[in-house]
């Protein structure tokens, strides 16, 4: 059995009080997409790919703004309305999609209790994907009780409460990215690309260089990713760590050209067993393992000549 079968297992057996229809609008369309059922997600929405959340959010987007005559931001305002000061209609509105949205929330509560170590190892995470600075191993603390990372959903659980207990919306994450740099940011609204995803690492798609200054991120593969880069504070992040820098510009200088040719005629082996030797921290990086390992690379690749 995969981990969709079993979250959607443990949900099912569930008796929660806080799995009940209500009236909201977008609600009868996740059950005629068959998202919804018995008041529960199905294993198709848990199992939803990051690639069709966009075309959801939209239609959700879309549903509100037709039937409530008013932009998604506008809603949200009014959600977050105290009730004292709401009309009973906007009241009304205001429990009917709190109520819709509860059973999306207690469905991430079991995934959140039952099943995050599973789905983290799944991922096979140690670095953060949202920095690549930090670690998030999980380890065993006491009588089978574990430390694990956060799991951030990278499309905000409050305005997109369908997308909960969805598990690629799930991002194992450090705590400073996901309480501190990101949060309860609208990345659908500022239209960042996701960290992660079956096919990629976004740090795959940024390159670091360097000036007299700091360390600068360049060259982003498209304007996802650029965004991803000036909201989650890549640059500001990184500028701290000219020190991988300076240790690469020790390491050139003290192996400098003549020095390598003298080992490999000692040592009798090729340019690349020697580079292999020399630099391996920088060219045998394994991405998801190890902390700031684009930043290496990029590094590497631009200073060795």
């Amino acid at each position: 059995m995969n981990l969709v079968d079993k979250i959607y297992e443990k949900i099912e057996a569930s008796g929660n009080q806080d799995f009940v229809s209500s009236d909201f609008v977008f609600e009868q369309y996740l059950i005629n997409k068959e998202y919804l059922k018995n008041n529960k997600p199905t294993k198709k929405l848990i199992g939803l790919s990051f690639n069709e959340f966009e075309k959801l959010i939209s239609e959700y987007k879309n549903i509100i703004e037709i039937e409530y005559t008013m932009s998604i931001n506008d809603f949200f305002k009014l959600i977050k309305t105290k009730d004292e000061k709401l009309t009973e209609d906007n009241r009304n509105l205001k429990n009917s999609f709190l109520n819709f949205s509860k059973k999306f929330h207690e469905s991430y509560k079991i995934i959140s209790t039952n099943f995050a170590i599973d789905y983290i190892k799944e991922k096979r995470l140690t670095v953060c994907p949202y920095c690549d600075r930090a670690f998030i191993n999980i380890y065993e603390k006491k009588y089978g009780k574990y430390v694990r990372p956060d799991l951030d959903h990278f499309y905000y659980k409050f305005k997109y409460p369908f997308l909960a207990c969805v598990l690629d919306n799930l991002i194992p994450s450090c705590i400073s990215c996901n309480e501190r740099l990101k949060h309860t940011m609208d990345c659908y609204e500022k239209e960042c690309d996701i960290p992660l995803k079956d096919n990629g690492y976004i740090f795959e798609n940024i390159e670091f260089y360097y000036d007299s200054i700091g360390i600068i991120v360049e060259n982003f593969s498209n304007e996802k990713v650029k965004n991803f880069v000036k909201y989650m504070s890549i640059k500001e992040q990184y500028l701290i760590h000219m020190d991988i820098k300076e240790h690469l510009e020790n390491k050139l200088r003290a192996y400098n050209k003549i020095k390598q040719e003298n080992i490999k005629k000692l040592c009798r082996i090729s340019e690349v067993e020697l580079e292999n030797m020399i630099f391996s921290e920088y060219l045998n990086i394994e991405k998801h393992k190890t902390i700031l390992w684009k930043l290496k690379k990029d590094l590497y690749n631009k200073m060795k000549n």
